[in-house]
C-alpha cells in the first residue's frame, strides 16, 4: 500500500458502533453524520483533493439550532426530580426561542470514555419559551449517555442539533365520512423517530390525541396557558351526538393542575355507559391514571393532578343530548386538593431553598378512600424558633383549618409519623419574610394503601384488586407479630407492569419486601410482571411490603396471604421426638393447648420453653414409607381458638430414624384450601437466639449408647465363657 493510500485511509471517517445510536434504530442520528462524512471523504479521495475535507463542520458556538451541525448551549440549571430523573435548563441568546413544532425532538452529543454517543430527547418547555429551553431526562445506571449526563453542572457547555420529526395535530372536526383505520396513530409514527428519547412524548400525545375517533364539531386540544376554561361543544346548548373530545392540559413542570366544574349535565346511566366525562391524572389514557368517570347531573369534585399534565375526555353516543359541562383549570405551584390513595407533597422549589412570604395549603382525601390518612416526612429542614412562629408546617385532623390541630413543626427535626382519625388531612406550609431552608418532602397514604397487621394470620391485596390498581402509588403493608415469630408470605396472585426492556429490571411498577418494619431493612425480594412466586419468610418478627406504581400502564395487582410461623426446634433419635418452642412466641397460650398427636401429650414448661419429649410408640405417631424410606410421622397441634371461633394450626412432624433427621411442615394454618401444597416452614436446626440445649438432647439420646453397651457386655460374657470352657 502506497503512502498516499495510507494517508487517505487515516482520513476516512470511523464507523460508529450500534451502541452509539440514539436508540432502537432512531434516525437521524449519529449514522446520518457518518454517512455524510463518508460521502464527502469518498468524493475528496476520488478527486484527490484533501481541501474538500476542510469544509466539514460538526460543532458551532453561535447558539443557533441546526439539523446538520451540533450547536453549543450552556446549562443554566440542574434539578433532580426523582431518584433517577433530572430536569435541565439551557440558555438561549437574548429572547430567542427554539420554536419547535409539536412532537419535534433534538439530538444530544456526548463523549464517554472516548466513545461518541448520541441520544434523542423532546424538550418539555413551552413552544414560545424565550431565552431558554428545558429537557427532562431519566438516567439509567448502566447507560452510556446517562454517565455523561450525570456529570453536568451549571455553566457546562453541551452540544445539540435538530430539530427532527413532527406531530401534525389538528383539533377534532366534524366529518361525515369515516376516518381511515389507524390514521391518528399513523400520524404519530410519521415523526421520524422511534428512539427512547422521543418515545415518551409520542406515547402520551398519540394516545391522548391521535387515537380518538373524530365525530363531533371542533373540540378538544392542548391547553398550555397557566389558566383557562373549556366546555362541551355548543355549551350552553345541547352537545352533538356521537362526539369524542380530548383536552390535554399542560402547565409548567413542577406545578399541578387544579380542575373544577361550574356546570355539569350529561345523560344519566348507573355505570355511565352512554354519555360520560373522564378525568385522567396525566396524559396517558390508562386505567391506572383514571381519576373518575362521570355522568348525570352531579358535577365531579375538584381535582388536583399529581404532576403537571391532566387529560379530560368527553364522549356522547347517538341518543339523548344534554347541555354538557363547563370547566376551569389553573396552575398551582403548591397546595391543592389531593384525592389519590397515595402521593407526595413538597415545599416550593424543593430541594432548593423555599421562597419567602409563601403559603401553601393541601387538602388530602375525599375521593375513594374511607380510612384514616398517614403522613410520613422523608426530609425536613426549615427555619426554627420557639413556638414555630416564623416558618412552619401545620397539620389538621380534617378537611379544613377549623379541624383539630395535630401538630406544628419547624427546625431540622423530622416530624413524627402522623395518622388522622378521619379520611381527611389539611396541611399548611408558611414562610416569613427572611431566613429559609431546604423545605420538606412528605408522602401520604390512605385506607387500603397503608395497613398494619398484628394478627397471626391474614391476607390483603393491592388497591382495587382484582381491578386495575391506580398509578402514582406508594403503598405500604406492615406485618408486626409477637417476638420470636417469623412471617411467611404466600403470593396467591400477582400481575404488575412488566420488566424494563432496556435494563431487564423492575424499573416501573414493582413490589418489594423488606425484613423488619422499615425500608432500611434487608431486601428480601423485588418483583414485577406476571410471575408465580415462591413464599418468602422473614428473619425477624416484622416484614414490610411496599408497592410502587408509576404514571402509566396499570395491571390487576396482587393478592397475598401470610401466616406467623412459630419458631420451634425439632429433633429426633431412633426412638424419640424432642420438640422445643420459646414461650415468648406463644405467651398467650396455656401449655395444654400445645400437644403432639393427642391432648394427653401436652407440652411441659421447662425454663423459658414449651417442651415435648415422647417416644415413637405414643402420642399418635405412625410409621410410613415415603420415597422408599421409613419415616415416623405425628401431628403437632397449636390451638389459638378464642370462644366459638376455632383456630388450630397443625404441623406435621417427621423423623427419619436411621439418619436421626427431623423436619416440620405446616399442614393447616392460614387457609388450607390455598396452602394445599405443604411448605417446609421450619428447618430442623436451631433458630437464632433460641438454641436448644445440645447437652440436654445428647443426654436424652441414650438409645445408641445402651445398644452398644449391651453388645460390649455380651461380648465380654462370651469371652469369659470361652475362657472358662478352656480352663475346664
Amino acid at each position: 500500500m502506497s503512502d498516499n493510500e495510507q494517508d487517505w485511509l487515516a482520513l476516512r471517517p470511523q464507523e460508529p458502533s450500534p451502541s452509539q445510536c440514539c436508540g432502537s434504530g432512531c434516525k437521524p442520528c449519529i449514522y446520518d453524520v457518518y454517512e455524510k462524512e463518508l460521502a464527502q471523504w469518498e468524493r475528496a479521495k476520488a478527486m484527490q483533493d484533501k481541501s474538500l475535507l476542510l469544509g466539514k463542520k460538526e460543532q458551532s458556538n453561535n447558539s443557533e439550532l441546526n439539523p446538520d451541525t451540533f450547536t453549543a448551549f450552556s446549562v443554566s440549571s440542574v434539578e433532580q426530580l426523582t431518584e433517577d430523573t433530572y430536569q435541565y435548563k439551557f440558555e438561549l441568546p437574548g429572547n430567542s426561542s427554539l420554536r419547535l413544532s409539536l412532537g419535534q425532538h433534538i439530538v444530544l452529543r456526548g463523549v464517554v470514555n472516548g466513545l461518541e454517543v448520541q441520544r434523542a430527547y423532546t424538550p418539555i418547555s413551552p413552544r414560545n419559551a424565550e431565552g431558554y429551553f428545558e429537557v427532562l431526562i431519566k438516567c439509567y445506571e448502566a447507560g452510556l449517555m446517562s454517565k455523561y449526563i450525570k456529570t453536568w453542572k451549571r455553566g457546562d457547555v453541551v452540544f445539540w442539533r435538530g430539530p427532527f420529526g413532527g406531530f401534525p395535530y389538528q383539533p377534532n372536526k366534524i366529518d361525515n365520512s369515516k376516518r381511515k383505520l389507524g390514521e391518528g396513530r399513523f400520524a404519530c409514527w410519521r415523526m421520524g423517530c422511534t428512539g427512547l428519547g422521543c418515545l415518551a412524548a409520542l406515547a402520551m400525545l398519540c394516545r391522548a390525541l391521535g387515537d380518538a375517533p373524530s365525530r363531533g364539531i371542533k373540540c378538544g386540544g392542548v391547553l398550555s396557558a397557566p389558566s383557562g376554561n373549556f366546555s362541551s361543544p355548543n355549551f350552553p346548548g345541547l352537545y352533538p351526538y356521537e362526539t369524542e373530545c380530548t383536552w390535554l392540559i399542560v402547565v409548567a413542570e413542577g406545578s399541578s393542575v387544579l380542575l373544577s366544574f361550574s356546570h355539569f349535565e350529561l345523560e344519566y346511566h348507573d355505570t355511565c355507559a352512554y354519555d360520560y366525562l373522564q378525568v385522567y391524572n396525566g396524559a396517558a389514557r390508562d386505567q391506572g391514571n383514571l381519576l373518575g368517570t362521570f355522568c348525570g347531573h352531579s358535577p365531579p369534585p375538584p381535582f388536583s393532578s399529581a404532576w403537571h399534565v391532566m387529560a379530560v375526555v368527553f364522549r356522547s353516543d347517538r341518543h339523548v343530548a344534554k347541555h354538557g359541562f363547563a370547566a376551569a383549570y389553573k396552575k398551582d405551584a403548591c397546595g391543592g386538593q389531593l384525592t389519590g390513595l397515595s402521593g407526595e407533597i413538597t415545599s416550593p422549589r424543593y430541594p432548593e431553598s423555599y421562597p419567602n412570604d409563601a403559603e401553601c395549603r393541601w387538602s388530602i382525601g375525599g375521593a375513594g378512600g374511607g380510612g384514616p390518612l398517614t403522613l410520613v416526612f422523608a426530609d425536613f429542614q426549615m427555619e426554627g424558633g420557639q413556638g414555630c412562629g416564623f416558618d412552619y408546617v401545620a397539620l389538621f385532623d380534617g378537611p379544613t383549618i377549623t379541624a383539630p390541630r395535630l401538630g406544628r413543626y419547624c427546625g431540622s427535626a423530622r416530624p413524627p409519623r402522623t395518622i388522622s382519625s378521619t379520611p381527611h388531612l389539611f396541611i399548611i406550609f408558611k414562610s416569613d419574610f427572611n431566613i429559609g431552608g431546604r423545605g420538606f418532602k412528605a408522602h401520604f397514604y390512605s385506607g387500603e394503601c397503608q395497613e398494619v397487621f398484628t394478627t397471626i394470620k391474614g391476607n390483603f391485596s393491592s388497591p382495587q384488586y382484582p381491578n386495575f390498581y391506580p398509578n402514582n402509588l406508594k403503598c405500604q403493608w406492615s406485618i408486626q407479630l409477637p417476638p420470636g415469630y417469623r412471617v411467611k408470605v404466600f403470593f396467591l396472585d400477582m400481575e404488575l407492569e412488566g420488566r424494563s426492556s432496556l435494563t431487564g429490571g423492575c424499573d416501573y411498577d414493582h413490589l418489594s419486601a423488606f425484613d423488619g418494619g422499615t425500608e432500611n431493612g434487608s431486601l428480601l425480594g423485588r418483583w414485577c410482571g406476571r410471575e408465580s412466586l415462591a413464599p418468602v419468610t422473614s428473619r425477624s418478627n416484622q416484614l414490610l411490603l411496599v408497592l410502587h406504581t408509576d404514571r402509566n400502564t396499570a395491571k390487576r395487582g396482587f393478592s397475598i396471604s401470610y401466616v406467623g410461623v412459630v419458631p420451634m426446634n425439632v429433633s429426633c433419635t431412633r426412638t424419640d421426638f424432642h420438640i422445643q418452642i420459646p414461650m415468648q412466641s406463644l405467651a398467650q397460650l396455656e401449655r395444654n393447648r400445645i400437644y403432639l398427636g393427642t391432648p394427653s401429650c401436652a407440652a411441659q414448661v421447662v425454663g423459658r420453653n414449651f417442651k415435648i419429649h415422647t417416644r415413637f410408640d405414643t402420642c399418635g405417631t405412625e410409621s410410613q414409607r415415603r420415597n422408599n424410606t421409613s419415616v415416623i410421622i405425628s401431628t403437632l397441634y397449636i390451638d389459638f381458638s378464642v370462644g366459638d371461633q376455632e383456630d388450630i394450626h397443625q404441623y406435621e412432624v417427621q423423623c427419619e430414624p436411621k439418619k436421626k433427621e427431623a423436619s416440620v411442615t405446616l399442614i393447616a394454618g392460614p387457609d388450607p384450601s390455598r396452602l394445599s401444597q405443604a411448605e417446609n416452614l421450619v428447618d430442623a436446626q436451631q433458630w437464632e437466639g433460641e438454641a436448644i440445649d445440645a447437652r440436654e438432647i445428647k443426654s436424652q439420646d441414650t438409645s445408641d449408647i445402651v445398644f452398644i453397651s449391651i453388645c460390649i457386655l455380651a461380648g465380654l460374657l462370651m469371652v469369659i465363657a470361652v475362657v472358662g470352657l478352656v480352663l475346664l
